[in-house]
């Protein structure tokens, strides 16, 4: 059942997608950016407010709203990933701190809390490079299918 929602989840995503980047009054530029904004979003732990943000940080920088809610939508299903990475980056930033053995069977809130400072700066740290990472991908592919035809 889970594996149905995922499948139509993204071919949902994946159409709204399309239909935003056909359309010629977008700049390839603010198709990359707002994209990456939804990704930084999806990487930070702002868990049942990632849309709102989303939405409301592409409505101020003007970006387009579609596509940046649907860059942020990836932490539905990378959720479990997201967390692990953001701490051990934010244990590889700052080693001195206390150390907590978190790893996929033990994830919860009640391990994290005691070392919060680590797990932000590692979740924000990952998603500033995987954001930037979005961009210049995204950037590509636009002007690579975009001016092809």
């Amino acid at each position: 059942m889970q594996k149905v929602f995922h499948v139509k989840f993204f071919k949902k995503i994946k159409s709204a997608i399309r239909e935003e980047i056909a359309l010629k009054k977008k700049s390839d530029t603010t198709i990359g950016l707002s994209l990456a904004l939804g990704v930084f979003i999806a990487f930070t732990p702002i868990w049942g407010f990632q849309t709102l943000t989303s939405i409301g940080l592409s409505i101020f920088f003007r970006l387009n709203s579609v596509l940046s809610v649907s860059g942020a939508s990836i932490s539905f299903v990378l959720a479990p990933f997201i967390v692990v990475a953001g701490y051990k980056t934010g244990k590889w930033l700052f080693p001195n701190t206390k150390h907590i053995e978190l790893n996929y069977d033990n994830l919860a809130w009640d391990t994290l809390k005691d070392d919060i400072f680590t797990f932000v700066i590692g979740t924000m740290t990952n998603g500033f490079i995987v954001a930037l990472l979005t961009f210049v991908t995204v950037l590509s592919l636009v002007k690579l299918f975009r001016y092809k035809r």
